[in-house]
């Protein structure tokens, strides 16, 4: 028993060491929302807030390896994963001290259609009455430090050196939320996009608001039986959404 208290204590203690203040300021908001607590162990897993009814788990990305998590805990519990969109990205820049250099806003702005990128693991949970995603539309800060000479990544994912590190994300606004709990939702939020079309192909999808999200949409309309392939025209294959 003391073994397994303990090896639970190492668990929230790297959970909690790791996290964003921006994953934590969402946390203590929906843990304040469902009055539930925070970091609890629950059916093997931490959940990042739970009550006797739902579970909330935050997750900036990768969806996908929630898998494990969703399927034994939507048994007991409605769950919810939590997703921040960042609409809109704020670069702060400090120097050791602390002190601000500069704030730009980012060029890159996220939508719904990024969410795509991250469920590929998952498709087929999304007809458990127990599990839903609620997509946050956000604006965020990006915290860097300032070094004196450009450097690599302890973790060595930078294609070149840059002359600073991360050091934070923070959540500045909260802008909407939607939710998706089923299949059609998925499927729903593409055929808003080309409500005109009968027939389309990755360029007609690319010139909306998927934008670069494009092909991993196709695929996975495709995993959905969503969609089926209608005809092939130059280089372009044509879809068309199966009634």
């Amino acid at each position: 028993m003391h073994y397994l208290f303990n090896a639970i204590a190492r668990k929230i203690m790297i959970n909690t060491y790791n996290e964003s203040s921006l994953h934590r300021e969402l946390k203590e908001k929906y843990a304040s929302l469902c009055r539930g607590q925070t970091e609890v162990e629950y059916g093997g897993f931490i959940c990042d807030v739970i009550n006797d009814e739902v579970i909330y788990e935050i997750q900036t990305s990768n969806i996908s390896k929630l898998r494990p998590k969703i399927e034994k805990l939507s048994q007991t519990r409605k769950i919810w994963i939590v997703f921040p969109v960042a609409e809109i990205t704020e670069i702060v820049i400090i120097d050791k001290n602390g002190k601000t250099i500069s704030k730009r806003k980012s060029p890159k702005k996220e939508n719904i259609f990024c969410i795509y990128r991250q469920i590929t693991g998952i498709l087929d949970l999304f007809g458990l009455e127990n599990f839903g995603i609620k997509v946050l539309f956000i604006n965020q800060q990006r915290i860097r430090q300032k070094t004196e000479e450009a450097v690599q990544l302890a973790n060595k994912s930078r294609r070149r050196k840059r002359e600073w590190i991360p050091l934070d994300k923070k959540l500045a606004a909260i802008n909407n939320e939607i939710e998706i709990t089923s299949k059609n939702d998925l499927i729903n939020l593409v055929k808003n996009e080309i409500a005109q079309k009968e027939e389309f192909c990755l360029k007609d999808l690319k010139q909306t608001a998927i934008k670069e999200n494009a092909s991993l949409v196709i695929w996975c309309l495709k995993k959905l039986n969503a969609i089926k392939q209608t005809k092939v025209a130059g280089k372009s294959k044509y879809y068309s959404f199966i009634l």
